[in-house]
């Protein structure tokens, strides 16, 4: 490749984490497929790698707005709502047993050691090692990941200002899964580790039909150059753990993800609550892995997170990957 044509790309790559190509991306991916990759189909960079009640309570989440003039008859749900105490209560305080009854689960694609070529820069944020995730409101896979995120990583801080929203409905099989947003305040507080998180794109259609979506948030620079450089694709969901492992797509195959068409909030806790189940399978298991990468920034803190046999095992699985 040319140096002309290596400086077009970095600009392109660029462009898109400002937000200045955002609607440009979207507008793409009509003939190149979507911006979020699926574990089915994608490649890492570096090749394919194979990997592998506490609280009982009832949620009522009604949606009741919605996008007004919509072509084709699909009706967006683009409110985003704050998540109710009760919902995150049980999410946290899933009995430990349950979560690690699932170990790795069905997780398609979980978090692999950063290739030393790809010279990754140590994430740190306030002296704590940095979780980062880039991911998009209306993405699919992401609407899964962040189930995973929520529960792992409630292992190492408390979880404030989380909010509900539901991914795209203009995607055949994949539409209107019910999830969160990590845009309006989320925030972990943690002893351990900092959690940075951007939704670079929101859950609203800006021709009412599917892409391009409304820019939303932009990158710090570190994990800008993260993104840009271990995910060439610029693609949805992505993983930077302290700049040690990373996961690059989705966790899930698409028939996983799914399985959260047509739930809501409260059926989705519910059915994590039955470890064979296979929203818990997808959804445990990505959590487990996801706790298993940050307890390898964390040396193994705090012992109630990290020292359980389950979590060990995925621990050596991650480390072994190349």
């Amino acid at each position: 490749m040319s140096k002309k044509s290596m400086a077009a790309r970095r600009q392109m790559q660029t462009d898109r984490v400002n937000g200045r190509a955002g609607a440009n991306r979207q507008a793409n991916t009509r003939s190149r497929g979507r911006s979020y990759r699926r574990s089915d189909k994608a490649k890492r960079p570096w090749g394919l790698i194979s990997g592998i009640v506490g609280v009982v309570a009832v949620f009522v989440v009604v949606i009741v707005v919605f996008e007004a003039t919509i072509t084709g008859g699909l009706k967006q749900d683009t409110t985003v709502r704050a998540a109710p105490a009760s919902l995150v209560s049980s999410l946290v305080n899933l009995p430990l047993s349950t979560q690690l009854a699932v170990g790795g689960g069905t997780d398609a694609n979980p978090p692999v050691n950063i290739p030393a070529s790809y010279k990754a820069a140590t994430l740190t944020s306030n002296g704590l090692p940095e979780i980062g995730y880039v991911g998009a409101e209306y993405c699919p896979y992401c609407a899964l990941q962040r189930w995973s995120l929520i529960i792992g990583l409630s292992r190492f801080g408390t979880w404030s200002n989380l909010h509900l929203i539901r991914s795209s409905v203009y995607e055949t099989g994949l539409a209107s899964l019910p999830t969160f947003t990590f845009a309006d305040g989320a925030k972990l507080s943690s002893p351990y580790v900092a959690f940075v998180a951007r939704e670079l794109q929101s859950n609203v259609s800006i021709n009412h039909n599917g892409p391009p979506y409304a820019t939303l948030q932009s990158l710090p620079p570190t994990l800008a150059t993260a993104f840009t450089t271990i995910d060439t694709s610029v693609g949805y969901p992505f993983m930077d753990y302290g700049g040690k492992t990373t996961q690059v797509g989705s966790q899930a195959l698409s028939s996983h993800v799914a399985a959260l068409q047509g739930l809501n909030w409260t059926q989705v806790a519910n059915d994590l609550r039955n470890p064979t189940s296979t929203v818990a399978q997808e959804v445990l298991g990505g959590a487990n892995y996801a706790t298993a990468a940050t307890c390898m920034l964390t040396n193994d803190q705090p012992a109630s997170a990290c020292n359980s046999s389950v979590i060990q095992a995925l621990i050596k699985k991650v480390e072994s990957s190349k």
